[in-house]
């Protein structure tokens, strides 16, 4: 009996030291890549703010295709745009006129590059996200005028919510 209870300790010291070991040497490798320690739910919640800012990059990407799609094929239900902007909002208002107008006059619009040079956290789940567009605009009479210009979107980005709530040109 003795025994048993010796071998029962010993493992259990030793599933102790294993784990603590672990947890040791994983923090030791996230503070030699970030160079700051790392305390208990730190790294979780940067990591899920790191994966919402991938989203909310790829949604702006999304609404980049999706806008010029619009615009550039007059028989596309404009109820596309409500999959990467927020129902309503001051963004949608803008858009949908836009797109109306380019529809009206019989142009299209290609974005020869965008960049997203910033995305930052300013709200709970509001993101600003600074972008560097190049774009052509194609009149009816195929004149062509580019131009090159600094926007922001501010994205919301939550579990109810997902989607481009305002448009600003810098």
């Amino acid at each position: 009996m003795g025994v048993k209870r010796i071998l029962i300790i010993l493992v259990f010291i030793t599933v102790i030291v294993g784990f603590s070991t672990y947890v040791f040497i994983k923090n030791e490798q996230v503070t030699r890549v970030t160079g700051e320690p790392v305390k208990g739910s730190e790294f979780v919640e940067e990591a899920h703010a790191k994966n919402n800012e991938a989203y909310v990059e790829e949604l702006v990407a999304s609404f980049i295709g999706i806008y010029s799609d619009l615009v550039n094929n007059s028989s596309a239900d404009i109820s596309f745009l409500n999959d990467v902007v927020i129902k309503n909002s001051e963004a949608e208002n803008l858009f949908e006129n836009n797109i109306s107008t380019y529809r009206a006059q019989g142009k299209t619009i290609h974005f020869d590059n965008y960049l997203i040079t910033e995305i930052k956290k300013i709200d709970q789940d509001i993101y600003e996200v600074k972008v560097n567009l190049k774009q052509t605009v194609v009149d009816k009479n195929n004149k062509k005028a580019t131009n090159e210009k600094n926007v922001v979107f501010f994205v919301e980005f939550s579990k109810d919510k997902k989607g481009l709530l305002r448009y600003e040109e810098s």
